[in-house]
Order: C-alpha cells, then structure tokens, then sequence
C-alpha cells in the first residue's frame, strides 16, 4: 500500500491523541491541588511536554503554558462529633458540679477566617446551667487563670483551637435530670458554613441520700415503764450515686440499756458485724465502706428501759449519717419515762411467817423496825397505817408509827409520831411501830401488828403484807423439842444404845406444876440412866428440882417440876438399848408430851431397826488341778457395812468325797489383820468352825488345804460348798450365807494316750494302699506334727509318732525332702501336704503317705506373673510330653520404651530343647535373649520354647531377666 499521502494523517491522529492525554492529565492535577485546600490567591502555573517516536524519530512537542488562581473559601469543623444517639460526652454530674467538655476547632477552608462559637442547651427537664466557651490556650483541658470566654475564634487555614465548654449546675438539690449542650462553629463570612453536630449528653443526678427517717416501737410520744422495750428503726434510700465510707452513728440515752440486738440490712439482706456498741460513750456505730445507687438501708437497735430510770423524763433519740462528700441527720424520736410511785415496807410479814414474832409481858413496850424504801421513780409522798389486825386475841393500849431519825432501833427524845413520809427515788426511811401492851397480868395470847404503806396519790399501791406477832403466854413454853443419839434415821441393831434428849424453854412467866411423860418403845429395854433430882440453864444462870421416875408395867418415863423460873431452858435425858430379842425388821418410835395448863408434845424420833445379813464368798486355787495335788480353798466372811455387828458365826464346810482334809492347814485372818491357825472341827467330810462375831464392815477369811483323791478320775470337776450364819443371844439365826467354787481336773499321767503311725510309699499299683510286695518304699522324707515334732521315715518308708494327745493332730510333709514324685491325692488331703488325723485315747491311728509312680501322666498347670514398671510378664507351663516341658511367655508394655530386652532363666538342672519361636518378625532372637527393640505403648508379644528338666528341678518357672532404656 502507498502510505506517504498517510503520513500527515497519522501524525495528526497521533497529535490529536496525545492532545487528549495531556488535557486529561492536567485536569488530574488541577483537581488534586483543590483537594488538597491550596491557600487562597495561589497562582498554579502548568504546561505538558510529550516526547514520542514517529516513523523511527524521537520527537518532543511542548503545550502552552496556562496560569490558574486558587479562589478563597471558609469552611469549619469541631470536635469530638456527637448527637442524641451517640454524643460527644456522656456525663453523669450532681447539683452544684462545674463540668468542662473539651472541643477542638479546625480551619477547614484555605484562608484565615473569623469563627462565631456558642452553645446550645436542650433539657426536657427543664435544666438551665449556666455556659461559656472557653479558649484553652494552654490545651490542658482545664479553666485557667488568664483564660476568657470568647464568642468568636480567628484562624488561619489548617490551624486547630482548644475550646472548653464550662458548664455550671444548679446547686438546687432538685435541680436534677438531663440535657444536651451543642458547641457550634459557623464561618463569620459565611453564616451557613457551619458544625452544629457536636451534642453531648449531661445527667444531673441526686447524691447523697434521701429519706433518712428514724421510727421507733412504742411509736415516739409513747410512754414507758421502767424495763419496756424499744426497738429503734433507722431507714434511708442512697440516691443516683455510689456511697462510700459510710458511719452511721446513734447516741443512745443513759437510761437505755445496752442493745441487745443489731440488725444492719441492706436491701433486705443482713450485714454481718456491721454494728457495733461503745458502752462508754452509749453509742452504737454502723460502718459500711460503699453503697450502690438506690440502696434501701435498714438498721434496727434493740434495747430496754433500765430499771432504774426517773419518771417524767424524755429519752430523745437522733442519728447522723456520714459519708464522703456529705452527710445527714435523723428527726428526732422522743419518749417520756412513767412516774411510778411504788413503795416497800421490809421486813415482810403474815399470820403464819411474822415479820418479829416476839414474847413480852404485860405492861411492856414493844418496838418493831421497819424501814420504807421509795421503790417508784419519782418523790412521792406515803400514808403510814400501823394496824391490829384480826387474829389478834390481845388489844394493845397504843400504837403509834415514830420515824427513826438515827436508825437505832429505839424511840429517843423528839422522833416524831408520824403519819406520811415523803421520799426520793430510791431514798428509805427507818420507822418504828411503838406497841403499848396491856398491863393486865391475866392477858394471855397474841397482838399481830401490820406497817402498811401507800402512795397518797393512788391508794391501788400499797405494801401491807408486814405482820408482826407479840406473844403474850401463858406461863408458857416454847414447843418442846425430841432429839436423839444416834440421830434419827440411824438404823438400830439389837443391844445398840440410844439417847433420847427433851428440850423445851420456859417463856416469859414461871412454870408451875409441869409434867414431862416419855412412853418409850415396846423394843427398849429399861432405862439405864436419867435426868433426875436438879436441872441446871447454865447460859442462864438458871435451874429447877426435879422428880423422875420410870414405871416398868407402862414402860413410861415421867419428870414433875413444881417450878420452872421464867426463861430457863430445861434439858431431860434418858438412856436406853435395844432390846436383844427385837426383830429384824420394823422400826423404833418415841414421843414426849410436856402438860401445863395443857398439853403439848414434841416431835416423834424414829428408827429403824437395822438388817442382818452376812456374805460369804469362796474361791479355790489353783484353778484346774491334777490327781494327787493340793487344792486350796479360801472363804472370805463379809459383814456389809449397812449390817448390824454380827454374833456366834458358825462355818461349815462339806468336803467332796474326792478330796481329804489336811490337818494344820486351817488359818484364820481376823478383821485386824492378825493370822492364826484354827483347826475346825472335823466329822467325816464335814469342817465346822466356830467365831464370837464379826463388826459391821468387817471381813473375816478362812483358808485351809484338801488333797484329791485318785476316785476324782470318774468326774470331771470338784464341786464345794460353805455355809456361815450367824445367831443372836437368843440363839436365833439371824442371818447365813452360802457360796459354791467348781476346779477341773486334768489327768495328767492318768489320761491314755494315742500313737500315730504310717508308710511312706510309691503307690505303683494305684490301688491306694500300701502293698509291701508291689508299692515302693520311700526313705528319706521328714514329717512334722502340729507341736514341731518330726521324723523321718526310715528305709521301710515307715514311720511312728508315740504319746500323742488324743483329738485331731495334723500331719505335714517337708516338701524340700520329697523325692522326684508328686504327692498323690488323698480323701483326708484338704491341702498338699497336710492331713489332718483323728486320734482316740489309747488307740493307734494310721495315716499312709502315697505318691504317684514314675510312669503316671502329670499335668502340669503353673503361672508366674512379673510385673517391672511398664513392663508385664506372664509365664505359663504349657505342656509336659516326653520331649520336655514347653513354656510360653507374654509380655505386654503400657509405655513406650528403648531398646528392650528380655532374657530367660533356665530353671536349676534344665537344658533348652527347642529354640525361642517368636510370634513377629521384627523381633531378634539370641538363645535365650529376645531383642523387642524400640516398642510403642500397648505393645504385646508373646514367645514359647521347651526345656528338658535334667534331674527334675523342683519349680521349672523362674523369673526373666528384663532390660529397657526411657526415651
């Protein structure tokens, strides 16, 4: 093809294509300059060169150059960016805070500009803080000093300002909820240029506490009594903030006892050791370190009203709450104390238990202490009544009350009569009941008196139970009283002695024409002494003639007194025993009665008579005995210490007809300790002894010595019997006892003995028993008894035990002196090598040793297990045939091991017959050494091989040689 008229053609077309890239490639750039916020008023020069072949030719065209000016223009941004889903700040805060927020503002345009800045509040809450922006000039996050509020920021292009927000809460504790503050930036310039989308979220919380309120039971304003319970509850609700460091403190009253429950809980759950008591200061303290927002706090205090707390008094109660950052006090819970008025009158006193009970003469002036104790808790003012009350027989001429200045007990000169008393809490008063008695020597009987005390202003508190009793007698006495020795309650044996005493007093006027009888028991026996011709009072100087005399028909003892002076104790005694001939059982009264102008009688002395027993108790020794030895008994003789002393002891002892009395034997230990021979009286088999008595609480023993007799063969044991009574003076059996002891006796050389004999033999036949003409004798072969006796048998293969114990004996061969045989089986064999053999007195058993013949066909069943580390070893006895014994090994491994290595032991006196055979290929066999090599865990082999026993080797398992090395 002709291309020269082309050429211009594709020039241009080429041109014209690389006109088109250069006017794109300056577009390009131009754009990218923009982007990249050149400052304003900045001239952009800009041509393009192509270089490009043509026709074989390098060439190079150059554009036009072309000049651009960057036009200026505002723009802004702030940040952090925030709004109502995601704001820049999400703070909590509380009344009073003063919260900064941080913003920094950027000149995003490309000239300097002017900025207006200010915030914008939103709060559905009605929350209104006071704001300002603040130039951070330092861009530490804070207000500092020197820094002001601006409204307007000027910045040159790409320059960054700090501005702070600073807000300033309400110190309203109701000042709380939500709002947004919106930090915006617009161009001065450009009013619509603007960042508005920098919202932060501020939630105003309440802190501290609220409904910190204090209730009581009994509600506040009640009135309490002395010991009444309270229980103080103290609530509060933590508000929208995290409590920390919490003390709650309450003061409680002196007057309140101390607590005698804690209770803190927080959300209904008890805190343990919260709560504690200062008994000191009275304070309780609750500490918790930290509360969670909306706790609900609950402490209770438990205490009482202390006894002896004034009336009319107010117990208030506050509590104060501290924590950090703040702190609360309580309202105030009060109570008042009730005013009791209450009074006790001591001593006390009534008709049956007086206050005094005091003897007096006519005429005379009786004076009775008291004392008035103020028991209420207020002052209070008491009617003073002294009163006759109606058991009294006897008028008296006065009664007055004289108030006891001095407290001495006696009425001294200007003590005034008095009617009322007015006391302090706690305060007393000695008061005296003045009681004038009638001077009329014939009064006779008793004044009963009563202090009573009331409180003026309520009639309903009186203390009136303090009666005191003036006896007026008649030439009278105290109640006599019966003592006895020994006391009552003391059992009496027969001939024991006894004292009776009576005593009674003269009161207040002489005794005249007094008469003291004393029936004494049907069981006593005539007294032996008593009180006759003179009493004598030496305490009082005083005394009395008396006439005493006993009546033997009525068994009575009777006293006549013509006088008695006034006030003199008067003492009689009779002594007596016990009659000898009194029962054993039953029991030994006795009363007096004294007459006057009447009759009275003292209490009733009673005694028992006391029981008679005796114990006898008997033992032998030694135990078990042979034919011809001496055989000890011993009788112990016990007087229990409940008993009576015991007379005329007889001990009888019945001998059995297998043993013979020993004469001298006897010896006798006397409660004393003393010992003496004391040969009994002997009649045939019987022994009897004879002892005059033996004390309460003593123990008498008697020992003496039998031979037995060879007729004891035909019994088993001996059996004797002891009998003891013991009789009174009358010759009565007051009491016996009996005791029995039993002894074995053992034979000894009387007893037949038993033999124990056999063969020891190859039983060739097999007809399990011994054929001298067939059955091979075995000599050599050791044979042991139960007691370690042993023998061998002899060439005969015989052998035989002398002088055995009859019963079941057992029979053992020595195994080690077996010869190349194995025993054969028996029916008396319960275990290889072992009979057990009844043997019968006098008789001789027979027990045969058989074993198999050369020729019988064994099998052989053994195992032997090894066990090394990882590595298990089983050996078994597989099978025994003429060419030898064949034994199988396998080894199994748990861990994985190096190397390892197992070599057999021959047993003694065997050769290998046939090689190791291994059942895997990859195992090395050398004679009796296999080489397994490494193995893994759960590796398992097994191998066999047959040994021939040379002289039959006694155990053909013997342990493997085993060799490994850990990885």
């Amino acid at each position: 093809m002709d291309t020269r008229h082309d050429t211009p053609t594709m020039v241009n077309t080429l041109m014209t294509r690389l006109g088109f890239v250069m006017a794109f490639y300056f577009i390009f750039t131009a754009s990218f300059l923009v982007s990249a916020q050149t400052l304003a008023d900045t001239v952009i020069t800009n041509s393009a060169t192509a270089t490009y072949t043509l026709s074989g030719q390098d060439d190079t065209q150059t554009t036009n150059t072309v000049n651009t000016t960057v036009v200026g223009f505002c723009d802004v941004n702030i940040t952090p960016d925030g709004d109502a889903t995601s704001p820049a700040y999400n703070l909590r805060a509380y009344p009073g805070d003063v919260l900064t927020l941080e913003y920094q503002l950027t000149n995003t345009g490309n000239t300097v500009s002017v900025f207006d800045v200010s915030t914008l509040v939103a709060s559905a809450d009605g929350l209104s803080p006071l704001t300002r922006v603040v130039n951070d000039t330092n861009a530490n996050g804070l207000v500092d000093t020197g820094e002001v509020a601006v409204t307007q920021v000027t910045l040159a292009a790409a320059e960054t300002r700090s501005l702070l927000i600073e807000l300033s809460l309400s110190d309203e504790p109701a000042a709380v909820g939500v709002f947004s503050v919106n930090l915006t930036g617009s161009c001065e310039s450009q009013p619509d240029v603007r960042d508005e989308n920098n919202a932060s979220r501020i939630m105003v919380l309440l802190d501290g506490v609220s409904n910190f309120v204090k209730t009581s039971t009994p509600a506040a304003g009640a009135v309490l009594s002395p010991g009444d319970d309270v229980v103080y509850d103290l609530t509060f609700t933590v508000n929208e903030t995290i409590l920390s460091n919490i003390t709650l403190t309450d003061v409680l009253s002196p007057f309140l006892n101390a607590p005698n429950a804690l209770l803190v809980e927080v959300d209904g759950v008890s805190v343990n050791n919260a709560a504690s008591y200062d008994a000191n200061t009275h304070q309780v303290t609750v500490s918790l370190s930290s509360l969670a927002p909306n706790a609900n706090v609950l402490v209770r205090i438990s205490t009482s009203v202390t006894d002896d707390a004034a009336g009319n008094l107010s117990i208030p109660n506050t509590a104060a709450l501290r924590y950090d950052n703040g702190e609360n006090t309580s309202n105030t819970v009060a109570h008042t104390t009730l005013a009791i008025c209450d009074v006790l009158v001591s001593p006390d006193g009534s008709l049956n238990t007086p206050a005094y009970q005091l003897i007096a003469l006519p005429g005379e002036i009786v004076t009775l202490p008291y004392t008035l104790l103020n028991t209420g808790n207020v002052t209070s003012t008491y009617e003073l009544v002294a009163s006759l009350q109606a058991a009294s027989s006897v008028t008296p001429q006065s009664v007055s009350i004289v108030h006891d200045v001095n407290d001495n007990g006696v009425v001294d000169t200007n003590e005034p009569v008095i009617t009322q008393a007015s006391l302090a809490a706690n305060a007393s008063l000695s008061a005296l009941i003045v009681v004038t008695l009638p001077a009329d020597i014939l009064s006779v009987g008793d004044v009963f008196i009563n202090l009573s005390a009331s409180c003026s202003d309520d009639i309903n508190k009186v203390d009136n139970n303090n009666i005191s009793q003036i006896i007026l007698p008649v030439g009278g006495f105290s109640a006599p009283e019966k003592t006895a020795l020994p006391a009552t309650g003391t059992a009496l044996a027969p001939g024991d002695a006894v004292r009776y005493t009576i005593e009674f007093s003269a009161n207040g006027r002489d005794l005249t024409n007094v008469t003291i009888t004393d029936p004494l028991d049907a069981y006593l026996d005539a007294p032996t002494n008593y009180t006759q011709t003179t009493v004598t009072d030496t305490d009082n100087n005083l005394s009395a003639n008396v006439t005493a005399r006993y009546d033997a028909q009525t068994h009575t003892m009777s006293w006549q007194f013509d006088r008695i002076p006034a006030g003199m104790t008067v003492q009689l005694r009779v002594d007596t025993s016990v009659r000898i001939d009194a029962p054993i059982t039953g029991s030994i009264t006795n009363t007096a009665c004294i007459t006057d102008s009447e009759t009275v009688c003292t209490n009733t002395v009673i005694h028992d008579l006391a029981p008679t027993q005796i114990l006898l108790e008997k033992t032998a020794s030694p135990q078990t005995v042979h034919i011809g030895e001496t055989l000890r008994y011993t009788l112990s003789i016990i007087n229990p210490s409940d008993s009576a002393d015991l007379t005329t002891l007889t001990l009888s002892d019945d001998l059995p007809e297998h043993v013979t009395y020993q004469t001298n034997s006897s010896r006798v230990v006397y409660p004393n300790g003393d010992v003496a021979e004391l040969e009994p009286v002997v009649a045939g088999q019987g022994l009897t002894w004879v002892f005059d008595g033996l004390a309460s609480g003593e123990t008498l023993r008697v020992s003496f010595d039998v031979t037995v007799d060879a007729s004891a063969l035909n019994d088993d044991e001996i059996v004797n019997t002891a009998l003891v009574s013991a009789k009174d003076a009358a010759e009565r059996v007051i009491a016996e006892a009996a005791d029995s002891v039993s002894t074995p006796v053992e034979l000894g050389v009387f007893e037949a003995r038993s033999v124990l004999m056999g063969t020891v033999y190859i039983d060739v036949n097999g007809n399990d028993r011994f054929d001298a003409h067939e059955d091979q004798p075995v000599e050599g072969v050791r044979l042991y008894l139960s007691d370690g006796r042993s023998l061998i048998s002899d060439s005969f293969g015989r052998y035989t035990f002398l002088d055995l114990t009859p019963g079941i004996e057992s029979l053992r061969v020595d195994v080690t002196t077996l010869p190349a045989r194995l025993l054969k089986e028996t029916r008396t064999e319960t275990k290889t090598g072992l009979w057990r053999v009844v043997l019968n007195p006098g008789l001789i058993a027979q027990q045969d040793i058989p074993f198999l013949p050369a020729e019988a066909n064994l099998v052989i069943n053994q195992v032997l297990n090894v066990e090394m580390g990882p590595v298990a070893l089983s050996k078994r006895v597989l099978a025994v045939d003429d060419s030898g014994v064949t034994m199988r090994v396998v080894i199994d491994v748990t861990d994985s091991l190096k190397q390892l290595e197992i070599t057999e032991a021959l047993p003694a006196n065997a050769i290998l017959v046939s090689p190791i055979s291994v059942d895997r290929n990859d195992v090395k066999v050398d004679g009796l050494t296999v080489a397994l090599g490494d193995v893994q865990a759960g590796y398992s082999v097994a191998f066999h091989y047959t040994v021939a026993p040379v002289d039959e080797p006694k155990s053909l398992l013997t342990a493997p040689l085993i060799r490994w090395s850990f990885r």
